[in-house]
């Protein structure tokens, strides 16, 4: 711990990256005590449902998850919403080699969610499924937000991709709505493995 205190109080430090060794979690907890409410930035190369705790991360505006099964494995549709829940400031959501849960239970995941400003897909496969939801599920994800939400696709994982940008545009039309297609360079963190990175605002600039 009196190591983990010293790394913690560098004035400028802004991220923090390790792997799951035996006692990471009782590292995850020492570092929330200490700088929890600093915590502005999480990102999770596979098994993000073993950091997630309520209210460890209440500042958290910024969420990575990478390769991480949380459609087909863990996790249902609801308890993946209900785990957003746990993020109250997140604004930006990043899932990367993740399937989308699709149709009406995307825009539930959008509603459980009414501060997020970006949705960022990366390689993402589009089907037919992901675009074919009840309009009044994307009006009740949409009608109470302030700003728009905008949603980037990046890397569109589909042989006919250029085939389905048209159709996005045009389902995905709402005053509400921004799209996104554009490469953003160094959008999110490259991990490799189960690891973690923690982002923070530094004590000092």
């Amino acid at each position: 711990m009196e190591n983990t205190s010293k790394l913690l109080a560098l004035p400028k430090l802004r991220k923090l990256r390790f792997d799951e060794f035996e006692d990471v979690e009782v590292l995850l907890e020492d570092i929330v005590k200490a700088r929890g409410q600093d915590i502005v930035g999480l990102t999770c190369n596979e098994n993000f449902w073993l950091w997630v705790s309520h209210c460890r991360f209440q500042n958290v505006r910024k969420l990575t998850i990478i390769n991480e099964g949380v459609v087909e494995g863990m996790w249902c549709a609801e308890s993946f919403n209900d785990t957003l829940g746990d993020f109250p400031q997140l604004t930006e959501l990043y899932l990367i080699d993740i399937s989308v849960w699709a149709g009406d239970s995307f825009w539930e995941m959008i509603r459980s969610c009414p501060q997020l400003q970006l949705i960022y897909l990366q390689n993402h496969e589009i089907t037919d499924g992901f675009l074919e939801f009840n309009a009044s599920s994307m009006g009740k994800a949409l009608c109470h937000r302030q700003e728009p939400l905008t949603i980037h696709f990046s890397s569109l994982e589909n042989n006919h991709k250029n085939l389905y940008i048209p159709q996005i545009v045009q389902v995905l039309n709402h005053p509400k709505v921004k799209l996104s297609f554009e490469v953003i360079k160094d959008a999110y963190p490259i991990l490799v493995g189960g690891l973690i990175e923690l982002e923070f605002t530094p004590l000092m600039t």
